[in-house]
């Protein structure tokens, strides 16, 4: 959990400044609330809880935005302020094996 934090930290630190968290293929998810996207990838691929005991941060690490869609006037996401994420393990995207995408949802 320390070392996600600490990535997601890294990550603010370095976004360009007033970075807006539009529609993007690949590049780093903008996160709306302090979830841990690449953990919630990892634990859904995987059919287990966020709170198994299961997760590692090696096996986190190794997940990667594919696409992320905003909400707006037509499509909903959670939330008007939503999110939907696609989110693929890098060795997959490597190989262009597309059969473990994961999609995943979130709103403020």
């Amino acid at each position: 959990d320390a070392q996600l934090a600490e990535y997601h930290e890294l990550l603010e630190a370095h976004a360009p400044e007033g970075a807006a968290g539009g529609h993007r293929l690949g590049g780093y998810p903008h996160l709306l609330q302090s979830n841990f996207i690449e953990a919630q990838a990892d634990a859904q691929s995987r059919g287990i809880g966020l709170e198994s005991g299961e997760l590692t941060w090696e096996a986190a690490a190794g997940w990667r935005l594919l696409l992320q869609l905003v909400s707006d006037y037509v499509y909903m996401w959670g939330t008007d302020s939503g999110m939907l994420y696609f989110m693929i393990r890098e060795d997959d995207l490597r190989r262009a094996d597309f059969s473990g995408v994961v999609a995943l949802t979130a709103g403020c």
